[in-house]
């Protein structure tokens, strides 16, 4: 057996199948019925479909969040987005209003 360094990203395989695609049959060995062992083998055959269009397991999943999310995602979440906000402009307001305060405490003869 060759054992280099340079096969250490290869991915596991169980047979045929990339090793990842074979985890939903241990839901069928912990809840055995016939629809677990329809859906593992549903989720089976759709992983290997897409590796055999060229995807392995991760990158497939990685896809398909993709898919449901847009096709334009921001680099930074919208929240995390801040607000130009212009103090200067909230400090000539409050001027404004202690101006207009202390022009009506003024009787009207010295205004």
């Amino acid at each position: 057996m060759d054992t280099h360094w340079r096969y250490t990203m290869k991915s596991a395989r169980f047979f045929a199948l990339d090793a990842f695609s074979v985890f939903p049959f241990l839901l069928v060995l912990i809840h055995v019925r016939w629809w677990t062992i329809l859906l593992a083998a549903v989720v089976t055959a759709v992983f290997w479909v897409a590796e055999r269009m060229g995807l392995r397991l991760l990158p497939a999943l990685r896809a398909v969040r993709a898919w449901f999310v847009a096709p334009v995602r921001p680099a930074q979440a919208y929240q995390l987005n801040r607000r130009i906000v212009d103090l200067g402009a909230l400090d000539m307001i409050e001027a404004a209003k202690i101006d207009k305060m202390a022009n009506m405490a003024l009787p009207p003869a010295k205004r």
